[in-house]
């Protein structure tokens, strides 16, 4: 519907720690990451997950899994000069 606002996701939540932990599984860097509190801010929202209910209700549905998608981004800057 024009004008509508449709989230595009899963409905299933995952950490950035899980998600950083894929991305070093795909490479050889080393990279030791420290969160820094003093960064944090008290209105950071801990836990994010899409509804895409409405998207879904369209026909919508999610056809590429997070490891795929992450596989595909590290080859991707793999190969930029």
């Amino acid at each position: 519907v024009s004008g509508e606002v449709y989230n595009i996701g899963t409905g299933v939540g995952t950490s950035m720690q899980t998600i950083l932990d894929m991305l070093l599984s795909l490479t050889q860097a080393n990279v030791v990451v420290e969160p820094d509190q003093a960064l944090f801010r008290p209105l950071d929202i801990p836990k994010m997950v899409a509804q895409s209910d409405r998207i879904k209700a369209l026909g919508w549905q999610p056809t590429h899994a997070l490891e795929e998608t992450l596989s595909r981004i590290v080859a991707w800057h793999r190969e930029q000069p």
